[in-house]
């Protein structure tokens, strides 16, 4: 059976954790919108990525899974 985005909470869930968090590229408003729409907030954490000669920005984004 393939994975599907909406399985990961489940798989968390299981794992025992609470929250999730992941990496959106500071530059992809589209991106960011969609996270944001599902309910994920950015909580000020940047770091830089090098990728293929090019610093790229990236936000870290949270969710809580319940509550």
């Amino acid at each position: 059976m393939e994975a599907k985005p909406q399985d990961a909470p489940c798989a968390h869930l299981r794992a025992g954790a609470d929250r999730v968090r992941l990496w959106v590229l500071a530059d992809s408003a589209r991106g960011r919108r969609f996270y944001e729409a599902a309910g994920w907030l950015p909580d000020g954490t940047v770091v830089q990525d090098m990728t293929a000669g090019r610093t790229l920005d990236e936000l870290r984004y949270r969710r809580r899974l319940f509550g």
